[in-house]
C-alpha cells in the first residue's frame, strides 16, 4: 500500500471509529509533559529505557493513530518472501534475528516513512494521558530522530526494531502473510483449462445455458476465450464475486492458528520452507471445509440471477461495464459447471480474495460480528451471535453454514474437556 493510500485508509478508519463511538465527548486535556529530570532519569537508565521501548511497541500495536509509523504490508511481505528462512536458521541462534532484520529493514525504511512516524508519534504523545505512555513515545521518537540524522543501520535502531516487530505481527495476524503464501497453492494451466472448456461446451446443455445467459461466440470458439479469462480470474487478487463472511470461517480460523503457531519463528528466522508448506496445507484444508457443494450450488444460483439481470439491463446503462461483468460471470459459472471444486482455481482464488477483503471491509451491519469472530475464531459466543444475526435477517443458508462451523467448535471443546 502506498503512503498516500495508507493515509487515506487511516482517515477512513478514524471516521468509522468516530461514528461507532457516537457523539463526540468533551475534549480531555492532555497530561503535562514529563519534566527534564524525569526524562533524563528514565531514558538514561538502560533497563528503564528497555521497558519504555517495550511499551512503545505495545502502543504501536494498539493505537490507530500510530498506524502511519508501521511498515507498508505489501512491501514488508514481499521482503519476507525474498528471504530464505532456512538460510537464516542455519546461522548461530544469537545471530538469526539480526540477520533477518539486516536483510529486510534497509529496503523498507525511508526518510519519508521516518518523518510520518515521527509526526504520528508526536500527535499521539500530545493526546496521551499516562505519563509513562508519553515517555515511551518520547523514547521511540528519539530513536527515529537519531536515524533521520545519521541514517545508520536501521536494524540496530531500537525504534525501527519496535516498528519492524509490530508490523510483522500485524501482517501475520491480519492474514496478509497467510494469504500470500496460500496463493502459491493455486495451480493454473491455461492449456488444460481450454481443453476442459472445449470438452464441456461440446455438451449441448451447457452450451445452450451459457448462450441463453449471454455467451455470444459459438461454442467451438468460446473455449479458448473462457480459458484465458479463467486464468486471469485465478490470478487476480481482487475477488470477482464477494462471498459472505460465513463462507470463509474455516479460513479465518486457519489464519489465526497459523499466526499463533509461527509468530515467534517468523520474527527470528523469517519464512522457512516448513512454514510456507504449513500455510499451503492449511489453506487447502480450509477450502475443502468451507467450499461445500451446497455453498457452490448457492453461489452458482446467485451468479445466474446476476447474469439474467445483466442480460435484461436497460440499453442506456454503461454497455462496456455491463459486458465486462457479464463475461466474468459467464466464466465463473462455466468453471462451476466444468471443474470439480477442488480443481477450480478461479473459485479458490475468489474464496481467498474474499478473505483478503474481510480484513478491512464488510457490510456495515455485519462489521461488529466480523471483527469479533476475526479477533477470536474460537469464541463460540461470538459465532453464535453472528448466526442469530443472520437468522433475524432471513438468511437461512448463511446461518446454516455458521451453525455448522459452530458445531465443529463445540465438538472440539467437548472432546477437549473429555480428554
Amino acid at each position: 500500500m502506498s503512503d498516500r493510500r495508507r493515509e487515506k485508509e487511516l482517515k477512513r478508519r478514524r471516521k468509522q471509529a468516530e461514528r461507532a463511538r457516537g457523539p463526540a465527548a468533551a475534549p480531555v486535556a492532555a497530561a503535562p509533559p514529563p519534566n527534564r529530570e524525569l526524562i533524563a532519569r528514565e531514558l538514561g537508565d538502560p533497563e528503564r529505557l528497555t521497558l519504555h521501548i517495550r511499551r512503545f511497541s505495545q502502543l504501536l500495536a494498539t493505537v490507530d493513530e500510530l498506524e502511519p509509523a508501521r511498515l507498508a504490508y505489501p512491501t514488508l511481505v514481499d521482503a519476507l518472501l525474498e528471504v530464505d528462512g532456512d538460510e537464516i536458521l542455519a546461522l548461530p541462534e544469537d545471530q538469526r534475528g539480526m540477520a533477518l532484520r539486516s536483510r529486510m529493514l534497509p529496503g523498507l525504511v525511508s526518510e519519508h516513512l521516518a518523518k510520518m512516524a515521527r509526526q504520528a508519534i508526536e500527535y499521539t504523545a500530545s493526546r496521551a494521558q499516562d505519563p509513562m505512555d508519553r515517555l515511551a513515545l518520547l523514547a521511540g521518537r528519539i530513536f527515529i530522530d537519531s536515524w533521520i540524522r545519521t541514517k545508520d543501520a536501521p536494524e540496530k535502531n531500537p525504534g525501527w526494531e519496535a516498528i519492524f516487530g509490530i508490523s510483522v505481527l500485524d501482517a501475520l495476524f491480519g492474514g496478509v502473510v497467510f494469504s500470500r503464501l496460500a496463493r502459491a497453492a493455486l495451480v493454473v494451466d491455461e492449456t488444460e483449462a481450454s481443453r476442459a472448456f472445449a470438452k464441456a461446451l461440446a455438451r449441448a446443455e451447457l452450451a445452450k445455458e451459457l448462450e441463453t445467459l449471454g455467451l455470444a461466440s459459438p461454442p467451438e470458439k468460446s473455449a479458448a476465450t473462457l480459458a484465458k479469462s479463467y486464468v486471469e480470474g485465478a490470478r487476480n487478487l481482487t475477488p470477482a464475486f464477494v462471498l459472505g463472511f460465513d463462507a470463509v470461517l474455516n479460513l479465518v480460523r486457519a489464519n489465526a492458528d497459523f499466526a499463533k503457531g509461527h509468530a515467534q519463528d517468523l520474527l527470528v528466522t523469517g519464512l522457512k520452507k516448513s512454514v510456507r508448506e504449513d500455510a499451503k496445507a492449511a489453506f487447502l484444508r480450509s477450502y475443502k471445509d468451507d467450499m461445500t457443494q451446497s455453498l457452490v450450488d448457492d453461489f452458482g444460483s446467485e451468479i445466474e440471477k446476476k447474469l439474467v439481470q445483466l442480460r435484461d439491463a436497460p440499453p442506456e446503462d454503461d454497455k462496456e461495464e455491463l459486458e465486462q461483468r457479464k463475461q466474468v460471470g459467464l466464466v465463473m459459472l462455466a468453471s462451476l459447471r466444468v471443474f470439480p471444486i477442488e480443481k477450480n482455481a478461479f473459485l479458490a482464488s475468489n474464496y481467498l480474495g474474499t478473505f483478503d477483503l474481510y480484513r478491512s471491509v464488510g457490510q456495515e451491519e455485519e462489521v461488529p460480528f466480523i471483527r469479533r469472530v476475526w479477533g477470536d475464531p474460537l469464541d463460540r459466543y461470538a459465532v453464535e451471535e453472528y448466526e442469530k444475526f443472520l437468522i433475524e435477517r432471513g438468511q437461512a443458508h448463511r446461518a446454516g453454514r455458521v451453525r455448522t462451523y459452530l458445531a465443529g467448535l463445540r465438538a472440539e471443546a467437548q472432546a477437549s474437556s473429555t480428554s
